[in-house]
């Protein structure tokens, strides 16, 4: 079996004799009339892009951004960006759902009883793993005291004494209240 190369029909105008003329001239036999040809509609080449030229293009895009990424950035190929679904240990703690713990037993998550246990720091109710920046809440950290407890009242008051670091809010809201001044709270202009 031999592979053979066929041309297409272009779509042209040709020269060709029309054959039902009545004039049996030399001149009008001898000189061919012109014509347009049309390709079949299954035969026209579209312009329009196709769907796997639009899948390459992104393709394209993308490797492109990943290569330059990597180059200006050298270690990454997300420009930095690093999502919650590429961690497993946020997938697992979004799957594992809210901890639910006891002020005892929040105290032992705090860095230094036990250093294969996460380090949890308690805000308004809910608790949050830390591990991820021990040089900050770990033992020795600058926020080290935030650590094992629920510091509600030092975040909201900005206060981080010990006896700030607990979760009571009572009395919080006086402390941020505005206070007037007597002399402001006399509208008649009294002297």
């Amino acid at each position: 079996m031999s592979s053979t190369l066929r041309a297409r029909p272009l779509a042209t105008k040709t020269q060709v004799p029309n054959p039902d003329d009545d004039d049996n001239d030399s001149d009008s036999a001898s000189s061919p009339r012109e014509y347009e040809v049309t390709l079949d509609p299954s035969e026209r080449i579209s312009r329009t892009p196709s769907l796997l030229d639009l899948v390459r293009i992104l393709l394209g895009l993308l490797f492109l951004s990943t290569t330059l990424s990597y180059f200006v950035t050298s270690s990454s190929p997300t420009w930095g960006y690093r999502p919650a679904w590429s961690r497993p240990a946020r997938i697992r703690a979004w799957l594992r759902g809210p901890i639910t713990l006891t002020p005892h037993q929040l105290s032992l998550y705090n860095g230094t009883h036990h250093p294969h246990l996460p380090i949890y720091l308690a805000l308004n109710g809910s608790i949050y793993d830390v591990s991820a920046s021990p040089h900050l809440y770990g033992p020795g950290g600058p926020y080290a005291f935030f650590a094992g407890r629920d510091a509600t009242r030092a975040f909201v008051t900005g206060c981080f004494d010990s006896d700030n670091l607990n979760g009571d809010l009572r009395g919080v809201e006086e402390m941020f209240l505005p206070l007037d001044d007597e002399e402001e709270e006399d509208p008649g202009g009294e002297e």
